[in-house]
């Protein structure tokens, strides 16, 4: 009888009816900055679901694996910067502060461009728009009455890795050859140490000028991105 099992450093096994025999590894030994990278990458991913999940009523796309990636190594670039470690380059778009989580929209940089975010603490994200045409500045589907523009500021804590705080805010604005003037919101959360707090926008393109209109394209070709993220220590 031939004997499986591990002796003196030895592995006795049998596939598919024979017999072979093969050393033990050696146990292979992480360094201190494997370690840390892997552990800046379990929090990237753990805190990029978080995230995902708490939007996921303006993603068209929060199950999609290439967007999932994609953000959690915007989140790990953006973790070893707020630790004042060089990360990787990482594109702008690819960047947390400007991510695109829907890369077939063709109106991401033009949103971008749109809107511009800024995070006052014990305050939260006050939100600015400069007066601007909507036909001129997006190119609508055919039957496009409304702009539909959806504003989510929240707060994650990476030490309890979950969602402390959120608000949500629609402006729906018509979509006509006329100036729409400048407009002015406030997205109140608060943090505390050890938070991330981001802002998202999301754009749709209505049918109707109302806060029950449904979208007229298909969600999976409309812009979310990423206006901006702060960090308390």
């Amino acid at each position: 009888m031939k004997y499986i099992g591990t002796v003196d450093g030895v592995i006795h096994y049998c596939s598919k009816g024979e017999y072979y025999m093969r050393t033990v590894p050696e146990e292979v030994q992480q360094t201190e900055a494997t370690k840390e990278s892997a552990g800046i990458f379990g929090n990237a991913s753990s805190i990029g679901s978080i995230l995902r999940h708490s939007l996921e009523s303006i993603l068209s796309n929060p199950r999609e694996k290439e967007m999932q990636n994609r953000f959690t190594a915007a989140i790990q670039a953006f973790l070893y910067e707020s630790q004042g470690r060089e990360p990787r380059f990482v594109p702008e778009e690819e960047r947390l502060e400007s991510f695109a989580f829907n890369l077939k929209a063709r109106s991401n940089h033009k949103l971008q461009q749109l809107v511009t975010a800024g995070y006052v603490p014990e305050s939260g994200i006050d939100i600015s728009i400069p007066a601007f045409i909507p036909t001129k500045t997006f190119t609508a589907p055919t039957g496009t009455r409304a702009l539909r523009l959806i504003f989510c500021a929240t707060v994650v804590n990476w030490q309890r890795l979950k969602v402390t705080d959120q608000y949500m805010q629609v402006l729906e604005l018509e979509y006509t050859g006329n100036q729409v003037t400048v407009q002015n919101l406030q997205l109140p959360v608060t943090s505390a140490s050890g938070s991330i707090i981001t802002c998202t926008v999301a754009l749709q393109f209505c049918k109707s000028f109302n806060h029950y209109a449904i979208p007229v394209s298909n969600l999976k070709y409309l812009p979310v991105v990423c206006k901006g993220v702060w960090s308390q220590e």
